[in-house]
């Protein structure tokens, strides 16, 4: 959910995270990654990211005009269309934690972790029904609190 609220209030929560948190204990943030829907714009595109291009369009589009655009009204539906206020990418993401107090950040894919408590915790995939495109959008991050 972090990226449902303003910057400054993220902040407040890592903070506050950190704080409750006992020595040793961790936070798993699974946030879109700004750096997957900005790759978007390369001239050429792997299948993942046709498919997400794809996927999109055909589930959020409600005008062919907007085919033209795919990057761009990818970028938009991400940005403004669900209520996001920051899209994190990997170097925002791990300076937030930073500065909340977290020292250790590890990054995973969507449902993978070293920690048995926290595989295959996110549901977003199974609830939009598309694992591929979930697995292609979600900046997984994993932190310790020393």
């Amino acid at each position: 959910m972090i990226e449902h609220i303003p910057f400054d209030q993220a902040m407040s929560m890592l903070k506050e995270s950190y704080r409750i948190l006992k020595p040793g204990g961790k936070i798993r943030i699974a946030t879109p990654d700004l750096n997957k829907i900005v790759s978007l714009f390369s001239a050429t595109k792997t299948d993942d990211q046709k498919e997400y291009i794809e996927w999109i369009i055909s589930n959020f589009s409600n005008s062919e005009n907007m085919r033209v655009y795919h990057e761009t009204f990818v970028l938009n539906q991400v940005v403004r269309g669900w209520g996001h206020q920051f899209i994190y990418d990997e170097a925002a993401l791990a300076q937030a934690l930073k500065n909340a107090g977290f020292k250790e950040c590890k990054y995973y894919c969507a449902g993978e972790s070293n920690d048995a408590e926290f595989k295959g915790i996110e549901s977003h995939g199974h609830f939009i029904n598309e694992l591929n495109v979930n697995a292609y959008e979600t900046l997984v991050v994993e932190a310790v609190k020393h």
